[in-house]
């Protein structure tokens, strides 16, 4: 009996780079959408995975998993806007911003069946572009426009979130 073939997402390395440029700006932010995203019935839909039967795809579509990610995008979020936190391109913060950009580039390949690996590179790239972009916008813009680096932090939440929602195809149900 002949295997069907497994259907490509022929948007997977663009989903990845995507993730990976949301990751740098809001490293827990991409597995929190993939998880919301990959909930059966839940309140986001749109993005369709060509392969749910991956163990990542798994983990992310459970309650907990969506419940871990939520917490820690939302935490993250709040943390960024604290004085005393630490820049992002520190070498423990950019080594998460690495990592996680390879993960969900991996896990966002893998469920596209695509490399996993050219995925995971991609993502983890984008997240470093992105975490330095993003440090240098952060640090330049309220010295050149004299608006506080908090309110940057939300303009950067506000385009985290949105990036990260067109780079999924998601939409509110």
């Amino acid at each position: 009996m002949p295997m069907l073939p497994i259907r490509k997402d022929d948007n997977a390395y663009a989903r990845a780079a995507g993730l990976g440029i949301v990751t740098g700006m809001r490293s827990m932010l991409p597995l929190a959408l993939l998880s919301a995203a990959l909930q059966p019935g839940g309140a986001v839909g749109g993005y369709s995975p060509a392969r749910g039967d991956t163990l990542a795809g798994r983990l992310l579509a459970t309650p907990k998993g969506r419940i871990v990610t939520g917490i820690a995008a939302i935490g993250e979020v709040v943390n960024d806007k604290l004085p005393i936190t630490p820049g992002r391109n520190e070498p423990p913060l950019i080594a998460e911003r690495l990592i996680v950009g390879a993960i969900v580039g991996g896990v966002v390949c893998q469920l596209g069946g695509r490399s996993p690996l050219v995925g995971a590179a991609i993502g983890s790239t984008a997240s470093i572009a992105a975490s330095f972009a993003g440090y240098y916008g952060r640090t330049i813009l309220p010295r050149v426009t004299g608006i506080p680096q908090q309110i940057w932090g939300v303009a950067e939440d506000a385009i985290a979130v949105t990036l990260g929602a067109k780079t999924l195809g998601l939409r509110w149900r």
